[in-house]
This record gives C-alpha cells, structure tokens and sequence, in this order.
C-alpha cells in the first residue's frame, strides 16, 4: 500500500493520542461518512444499460426470460427513484 502524503501528514498528527481520544475521532469521522453514505443512498441507481451489457457479455446475446424480468425490474425501480426524486425536491416560487 502506497501511503500518500497527506496520509502520512495525519498519521504523524497522532502521535501521542490516547485511545480514548482515538475512539471520540473514530465516531465523529465513521459519523460523517455514513451521513455522506446516506444522502448518496437516495440517489444512486442501478446502471441499467451497464448491468444489461454484462448479463449480455456472459451470457450471449439473447436473454432468457429470467434475464429479462430483472433488466425491466432494475429499470422500473430506476424510473420509480427518478419520480420519488422529483416529488421531493422542492417547489419554487418564482415571481
């Protein structure tokens, strides 16, 4: 594992620490990348086009049913998202 710079930089700043302070950094930083994780969450979708190129390239050309029921699954969910999306994203006013 390559350690870059501005690891090494934070790495020093520990020296020194107790690990009761470590555990108070550790929930703070584990804390704010699951609220990172969470807001992702509500936006990403599954890559259709991309998931239906694989099943293709591994399984020849022509999808079986199954293989299909879940291309139009994934695509429906998608759709569903976009549409959940635009309900929550507020309503200006503009005059």
């Amino acid at each position: 594992m390559v350690i870059k710079p501005h690891m090494r930089e934070a790495i020093n700043n520990l020296k020194g620490i107790t690990y009761a302070e470590w555990k108070i950094i550790k929930i703070v930083v584990d804390g704010c990348f699951e609220q990172k994780e969470r807001e992702f969450e509500k936006t990403l979708e599954l890559p259709t086009e991309i998931v239906s190129d694989v099943i293709r390239s591994q399984f020849g050309e022509k999808l079986s049913k199954e293989e299909a029921v879940f291309v139009e699954s994934a695509e429906l969910i998608n759709e569903i998202n976009r549409q959940n999306q635009n309900l929550q994203e507020p309503v200006t006013n503009e005059s």
